[in-house]
């Protein structure tokens, strides 16, 4: 089986954000329909590379961090596109082990004319790390982004060393809640958080998801904003979404995500980090598809001065 090279040192630490999880190859649909309604004329057709860790990673590049890929991606076909477009984008692929078992997950994203959307994915695939593949890069990375598919096996591969390892989460399904109690930064749309903790107003939400192992809970919701609270005050905050002209939400999770990563990896606070990742998921909404509008330093700074908290 393929194996990682044993990292040096100096390789790694450079290394903002490291993200293991999925990838996949996006079909978006755009139509002149709600989700409500019966049917609707499509307006337009895109491909495009997505998927949460991808997206992140190429978000996290994006407004200058340094990043890689870890774990297993086929260099066929789906995988070569996917490949290319994190290479393109500035992601390290050297921990990308070629394994032609990982091909990217494959998503149709039907695109409703107020920009919400519905996902429809085939995600029969490897993805992650095996156990007998080096955790090296995670544990000499600043940060260690994480998704559904791959919380519980990496920090089974961890082992004792999980506490070394700065995880932030972005977590939309089940997972094996002794995995999840690990991780330090735990972001989860809103939707999800209710289902997980029973709860519904944000405060409750956000208490229930709390342990002694949290440095921050954050929970995202669309054009409602973001609640979140930190290990410094008991109290949950409230950041207002930014207003922009909404096309389409698809990946603005996931940008949101890679930018809370790279704050966190600068050593912002909190309430910087929770701003700065707002306004890069808002900054996404304004494009069609996760990659039709990624953020710029810039574009987070031109944002950011809109509003004072």
């Amino acid at each position: 089986m393929p194996r990682y090279r044993k990292a040096a040192a100096s390789e790694v630490d450079r290394l903002d954000v490291v993200g293991v999880g999925c990838v996949s190859i996006d079909d978006l649909l755009f139509v002149d329909a709600s989700q409500t309604d019966d049917k609707g004329r499509i307006q337009a057709r895109e491909q495009q590379p997505g998927g949460n860790i991808a997206t992140a990673l190429v978000a996290a590049a994006g407004i200058g961090a340094s990043v890689a890929f870890v774990g297993r991606l086929s260099h066929q076909e789906d995988g070569a596109l996917v490949r290319a477009d994190l290479a393109a984008h500035g992601v390290d692929l050297q921990f990308a082990l070629p394994d032609p078992q990982a091909r990217p997950i494959r998503a149709t994203v039907v695109v409703f004319k107020h920009g919400d959307r519905f996902i429809a994915f085939d995600d029969m695939t490897t993805i992650g790390l095996l156990p007998e593949d080096d955790v090296t890069p995670l544990l000499q990375a600043r940060t260690v982004l994480l998704d559904t598919y791959t919380l519980a096996p990496t920090v089974a591969a961890l082992g004792s060393e999980v506490s070394r390892v700065l995880i932030v989460a972005d977590v939309e399904a089940e997972v094996e809640s002794a995995s999840l109690a690990q991780v330090q930064h735990l972001v989860l749309p809103m939707a999800f958080a209710r289902r997980l903790t029973g709860e519904r107003e944000p405060a409750a939400i956000v208490g229930a998801l709390w342990n002694d192992r949290r440095a921050t809970v954050v929970v995202t919701n669309g054009a409602d904003g973001v609640w979140f609270r930190d290990a410094a005050s008991a109290d949950c905050q409230h950041q207002p979404s930014f207003a922009v002209p909404v096309i389409d939400t698809t990946g603005c999770g996931d940008v949101f995500h890679g930018a809370y990563a790279v704050a966190l990896a600068r050593g912002l606070g909190a309430v910087e980090r929770v701003r700065l990742a707002a306004a890069a998921g808002a900054i996404c909404a304004t494009g069609r598809g996760g990659r039709g509008r990624l953020p710029t330093e810039r574009d987070i700074a031109k944002l950011l001065a809109t509003r004072r908290v």
